[in-house]
């Protein structure tokens, strides 16, 4: 355990920051795996603002929403061809 002030803060905040991060990721994977159940325009909508916004807070890299939304037009465009992941 920190001693000095500032790291016991710092501890705190890592915490809270923590705590906030886990329920975006949820969040997203919960609408990422509705999306692949049933693809439709208005949840990919939904799938790409979710994606959007946790690479923007930094919660997931720039590259990996680029490519999640790139996998996940495909079922869009091809529901049926076999895309399992």
């Amino acid at each position: 355990m920190p001693i000095i002030h500032s790291a016991i803060k710092k501890l705190r905040q890592d915490e809270k920051h923590y705590e906030q991060n886990k329920l975006v990721k949820l969040m997203l994977r919960k609408t990422i795996r509705e999306f692949k159940k049933a693809p439709s325009s208005e949840k990919m909508s939904k799938v790409y603002k979710k994606l959007d916004m946790a690479a923007k807070k930094l919660i997931i890299h720039q590259n990996k929403a680029a490519r999640l939304k790139s996998h996940l037009s495909r079922h869009l465009n091809h529901p049926k061809s076999g895309l399992t992941s």
